[in-house]
């Protein structure tokens, strides 16, 4: 289970999980993102996707979309992903750009009208800038809720991405003057089978775990692997949310907004 589930992670393409299919349960939010997306579109001519992944979920926003935006561009840090997400969009006109922090992107100031991000990292500060006045920044996060970290089942370090809660994400972007037009959350389940999904996950994921490698945590993981034969598949938990929120005209100047 271990050794293939970490073959397979890493020749992963991109953003796919359907190794771990019928191995894996993660409950599914109620909204659906890409058609949120999709009704957003219409007075959009320049959109970014940030941390497109391998451009998977914004190639489907491109298939169920009525209307689509004069000059869309994608970023991703991932590297690894950069090359699978320029096959899938550059042949529906979609440029990536490959960036190094979410901190300074490659974009002149007020460049988009529509700024999506789905699992993506962000500064609330670069958002701004890049947005047009009365544009609009999209995101769907997993945040704080009943998830438990694979630090807490198998020790090592705390995840590499900044936990925080739903109300501190909508004040941040209140105190550095957008308004919210888009609010929901929900908490889930997100259960493994076995250990072989649970390694394929820290595998493509390095993020989650850091450091992660199957020779380091390999007493922690027969542990897991026993505790779920004799006791059944983990449920660490999921929660989402979707924040909507909208460059005001006038913004108050707020300090130390990240």
């Amino acid at each position: 289970l271990v050794n293939d589930a970490e073959k397979n992670a890493k020749a992963m393409q991109g953003w796919d999980f359907s190794y771990i299919m019928d191995r894996r349960h993660l409950d599914c939010h109620p909204w659906d993102y890409r058609e949120t997306v999709c009704s957003m579109l219409g007075d959009v001519h320049d959109m970014l996707d940030m941390d497109t992944g391998g451009g998977e979920v914004l190639h489907g926003i491109w298939k169920k979309a009525n209307d689509w935006p004069d000059s869309v561009y994608a970023t991703e840090g991932y590297k690894p992903n950069v090359a699978v997400a320029t096959r899938k969009l550059q042949p529906i006109g979609v440029e990536v750009v490959e960036y190094g922090s979410s901190d300074q992107l490659p974009f002149e100031d007020e460049s988009f009208d529509f700024i999506i991000n789905r699992h993506g990292d962000y500064s609330v500060r670069e958002v701004k800038r890049i947005l047009r006045q009365h544009g609009v920044f999209l995101t769907q996060q997993i945040g704080i809720g009943t998830k438990i970290s694979f630090n807490t089942l198998l020790g090592g370090p705390d995840p590499a991405y900044e936990n925080v809660d739903f109300s501190e994400i909508v004040t941040r972007f209140e105190k550095s003057g957008f308004d919210i037009i888009v609010r929901q959350k929900y908490n889930g389940r997100d259960v493994f089978n076995d250990i072989g999904a649970v390694v394929f996950v820290l595998t493509a994921a390095p993020w989650e775990l850091p450091g992660f490698s199957v020779e380091r945590y390999r007493d922690q993981l027969y542990k897991l692997h026993e505790f779920i034969k004799s006791d059944g598949p983990i449920d660490i938990g999921i929660s989402y949310f979707l924040l909507g929120a909208r460059k005001c005209k006038e913004t108050p100047k707020v300090d130390n907004v990240l």
